[in-house]
């Protein structure tokens, strides 16, 4: 189970950069076997070390390639601004593995008329340095009225970041695409929120007929009930 150090949070890109600064660094080190009670080095294998907290983070085989949690956040933080986007995020410091977690300014949108909703794209950006994950990301909306999110990888099937920590891997390439799809999203992220909302003000509807058309708790509880089993993976009522 991860246990959280700490939550940075930043309400510009210079205050996330910064928090980067702070993050648990990894290096490499030999293993060693015992044998005979010879003591040799193996060829096959490699430690993979926390420096900050001066501890073993994994033992991994020999093609395996530290991104550092620094390189692999501050990367993303470096696409966005070079896009000229603003936002606000929040960092959590797992020690051997980090998240960021960035909703953006300029990316938005209405989607459903005369609501008056406020959908955000964000992004959802993981790295570890002891194999539990490599380097994933994610797009998600956030509705500002709510405050609940909905991720997004299942209807955008190319906006799913996810590249293993072997060999050649580019992390600053492997970024920027996945940026440039989160950011090109927008347009089918309104018509998915637009569906799912629409649902969801059905769902709060019904729940107000229930209560004036069945006076009895028993019935109106099994109804509700009902509808429930209804719900996607979001939490919304689905037509389907």
């Amino acid at each position: 189970m991860r246990q959280l150090r700490q939550k940075l949070k930043g309400s510009t890109l210079v205050e996330l950069k910064n928090a980067t600064l702070g993050l648990d660094r990894a290096k490499q080190k030999s293993v060693f076997i015992s044998k005979d009670g010879k003591l040799s080095r193996d060829e096959k294998y490699i430690a993979i070390w926390n420096v900050d907290q001066n501890h073993l983070a994994t033992i991994a085989t020999t093609r395996y390639k530290i991104v550092q949690h620094k390189d692999a956040i501050g990367a993303v933080l470096d696409e966005i601004q070079r896009y000229g986007f603003t936002g606000k995020g929040v960092i959590r410091d797992y020690q051997d593995v980090v998240t960021l977690e960035f909703i953006f300014d300029n990316i938005k949108f209405s989607p459903v008329q005369n609501v008056g909703d406020i959908v955000h794209v964000g992004i959802r950006v993981t790295n570890s340095i002891n194999k539990t994950t490599g380097l994933n990301g994610s797009i998600f909306a956030k509705r500002m009225v709510c405050l609940n999110g909905m991720m997004a990888n299942k209807i955008l099937k190319n906006g799913v970041l996810r590249e293993v920590h072997i060999g050649n891997l580019n992390a600053k390439h492997a970024i920027r695409k996945f940026l440039k799809v989160a950011i090109d999203s927008t347009e089918l992220l309104r018509k998915y929120v637009s569906e799912a909302l629409k649902d969801s003000f059905e769902m709060e509807l019904a729940t107000k007929v229930l209560f004036e058309l069945f006076k009895v708790d028993k019935y109106r509880k099994a109804i509700t009930e009902k509808l429930q089993e209804k719900k996607d993976e979001f939490g919304n009522l689905t037509r389907w």
